[in-house]
This record gives C-alpha cells, sequence and structure tokens, in this order.
C-alpha cells in the first residue's frame, strides 16, 4: 500500500541524531522540514552513548572541518546550553604525559591548539601536585573542554523543531530516493508497514552508523573507496564513588592521544551527578547494532582498562570498575595514523543539487553539532541567521 503525502516539503533530513535534529531545528527556520528517524525515539545510537564531552579542538589540524566545527560549535552549544537551560559543565581537563615518551605529543598538541586558537598551557609542577592521585610527569590544562546532558540537549531541539517549521516521523525508515524534475521523491516506510513517497527539494543525509546506504541511495553508485567507514565500538566502565574520592577538583583526565588520532586514549569522564566513567576503548567490528557487553567480554575489558588507567591513576580499583555501556563510532579509516575530516559535501559536482552526505560524524560530533548544522545550511544556499539557535 502506497501512500503519496501530498504536502511537498522543502527539507527531508534523514537521521534523528544530534546531528539531524540540530540540522532540522536549522532547516525549519528556512522552510517546512521533515525528520525521519528508523528508531522509537531520536538519540537512541552514537548520540545517546558517547563520553558527553565538550571538547575544546586541540587536537584537529588547522584548516578542516573538524576543526572549525569543534571550535566555533563548542562556543554555539555553550551558549545554546545557557539560553535553553541544558545541564551542562564547564570543569576542564588536564591532558597527561604519563612518561618522558609522551611529552613529544602533548608538545604537538600545544602547538596545534595554538594555531587554531585554543588556550592550552602546561601546568606548573605545583599544581599537578594538587592532585596527588595522579601520576603523570607533565600536564596540559584545557579550561575549555566541558560536560553536557546530551539527552536533555536532545529534547530541547526536539522543542525548538516544534516551535519552528519543522516535523519528526519515529519509527519511519528510508528505503529509497528518486531524483524529480524538481528535487527528490523520498521513500520511507513506517512501523506498521505503510509506504510513503515524501516530494521533497533538498535532502540531508544525517544516518550516523547508516549514512553510506543513505548516501548510495542518493547517489545511486557505490561511495568511493576515498569514504572507508568503519564501525568502530568503544566499551565504557563506571567507577563506583565520587569524584572527590579520585579529584579534589572535578575535572576530565586523558592520557596522550594515540599517534594519528586513532583515539584519544581511555579517559576519565565524570557526569552531570558525578559519577566517574573510564573509556571509550577501540574494537573495530562489522556489526553497526552490536552493542553487547557480555560477561566474559568484560572480565578481559576490565584488564586491559585497569592497565591503561593505572599508568595515570595508580589508586584505581579493578574491584570498582564495572561494565556501563558501550557505543559505535562511524570513523572514517584511511590509512595508518592518518588524520580523517568529516565530510560534509552537497552533491551538485555529481549531478545531485540539495542533497548533502554527512560522514564519519564521530567525535567531536556533538561538540560540533550546530556548527555542522550551520555548514549544511551554507552548503544549501541560506544565509547566516542569528536567530538561528534562540
Amino acid at each position: 500500500q502506497v501512500h503519496m503525502l501530498c504536502d511537498r516539503v522543502r527539507h527531508v533530513v534523514v537521521g534523528g541524531g544530534l546531528i539531524g535534529l540540530s540540522v532540522t531545528a536549522r532547516l525549519a527556520l528556512e522552510g517546512p522540514t521533515l525528520l525521519l528517524e528508523k528508531n522509537q525515539s531520536p538519540g537512541e545510537e552514537t548520540s545517546s552513548r558517547n563520553s558527553e564531552v565538550i571538547h575544546s579542538g586541540i587536537y584537529y589540524p588547522p584548516n578542516t572541518l573538524k576543526s572549525r566545527a569543534c571550535v566555533k560549535g563548542r562556543e554555539l552549544l555553550y551558549e545554546f546550553c545557557r539560553r535553553h537551560d541544558v545541564p551542562h559543565k564547564n570543569v576542564g581537563k588536564w591532558v597527561l604525559a604519563c612518561d618522558k615518551e609522551d611529552l613529544g605529543e602533548l608538545e604537538k598538541i600545544k602547538s596545534n591548539a595554538e594555531l587554531v586558537g585554543v588556550e592550552c598551557d602546561f601546568l606548573p609542577a605545583s599544581q599537578l601536585r594538587e592532585e596527588p592521585n595522579v601520576k603523570a610527569v607533565a600536564a596540559l590544562s584545557v579550561p575549555s573542554t566541558g560536560i553536557v546532558d546530551s539527552h536533555h540537549l536532545m529534547q530541547v531541539l526536539l522543542q525548538l523543531i516544534g516551535k519552528r517549521n519543522g516535523d519528526i516521523a519515529l519509527r519511519t525508515e528510508v528505503v529509497g530516493v528518486e531524483k524529480s524534475s524538481d528535487g527528490y521523491i523520498v521513500e520511507a516506510i513506517d512501523g506498521d508497514g505503510s509506504v510513503y513517497r515524501i516530494p521533497t527539494d533538498s535532502i540531508v543525509n544525517a544516518s550516523g552508523l547508516w549514512a553510506t546506504g543513505v548516501a548510495e541511495m542518493i547517489l545511486k553508485e557505490k561511495l568511493p573507496e576515498t569514504y572507508p567507514l568503519q564501525f568502530c565500538k568503544g566499551h565504557y566502565l563506571q567507577y563506583s564513588g565520587k569524584s572527590r574520592d579520585i579529584l579534589r577538583e572535578p575535572k576530565l583526565l586523558y592520557p596522550a592521544p594515540e599517534p594519528g588520532l586513532r583515539g584519544l586514549g581511555i579517559h576519565l569522564t565524570v557526569d552531570m551527578e558525578g559519577q566517574l566513567r573510564f573509556g571509550p576503548d577501540t574494537l573495530y567490528i562489522d556489526n553497526n547494532s552490536d552493542y553487547s557487553f557480555s560477561e566474559v567480554i568484560s572480565e578481559e575489558i576490565k584488564d586491559k582498562f585497569v592497565t591503561a588507567i593505572q599508568r595515570y591513576l595508580p589508586g584505581v580499583h579493578r574491584d570498582k570498575l564495572s561494565p556501563a555501556y558501550t557505543g559505535i563510532r562511524p570513523k572514517l579509516v584511511g590509512s595508518m595514523n592518518a588524520f580523517q575530516d568529516f565530510v560534509v559535501q552537497e552533491e551538485s559536482e555529481r549531478g545531485y543539487p540539495g542533497a548533502v552526505n554527512l560522514l564519519g560524524i564521530e567525535s567531536p560530533g556533538l561538540t560540533s553539532s550546530l556548527a555542522l548544522a550551520e555548514e549544511v545550511s551554507n552548503l544549501l544556499g541560506y544565509n547566516q541567521n542569528s536567530r538561528a539557535w534562540e
């Protein structure tokens, strides 16, 4: 049974995670915008299974979209959270050199931070000693890092969409995209099996872990090897006890990152309630829905975590660690150690005007979400709007 939706929309956004919600809220200022999300509720995947960190932007090379979106997104996000009463805290973070070999990585981070204009300085030894449980030969202090309640953030964006010219269809999966004489027809199936054909001027693919499949529906071709999307699973463990048991002042602790930013290392974060979490590790998997955290695995993972954590927090007890959750990142993985930028591409050059694909939007995707929404809006030809996040 096919239903033709009579009402044409200006934009269809595919994927209701934080990026899709941000894009929908922004585009709904410009005209009727429909968000299609296959799950029961928005943000069930990467958006709700991460570290909930507002990143400063120290890691990403200058003149890349990741760098620009993170730095601008951080400012937009703090302002948005203040304006809309989204729980957040600007707690700052330390990046630690656990031994002399790590010092080179910290030097690289500091010089990159200077290039992108993010405050980041070596801590005086006296200040490092103020946290007696932390073991490090040196540390960078990054005051602009923070934490945010990502669930609350998504709820506020949903409310914003409702107040604007936006709508959301849940339990509705996109199964096909056809080019039409004046835009696109998006075919979608809802949870009851009804099929809808939705005429739209433009389509934005913000479907995260599923973005490759949706991009191939739009472009009618396999994505080139230049977009090698892989699924990177990360486990998170929680630590019983409050942050003050380990740290005198709440802050995030990150080890020096792995070469090429394959991961930022197993780091310590704290949530809005003061609950301590460690993670994530990196495990490449084939199934982008495998959130399992089995008993057998959890013992092996605990061993791995303890080894990593005790490099910088030797007093952490293994028996206080327990499984919290897992998350999966849609990682663009090129040659080993090579930096991979976000891909946000308007597809006119391939013959699909008004179609925008977002690929590989992993960390710092949460921080960058509002800035990436602005990027999509610009690519679709809209001007800056000072009311965008009011």
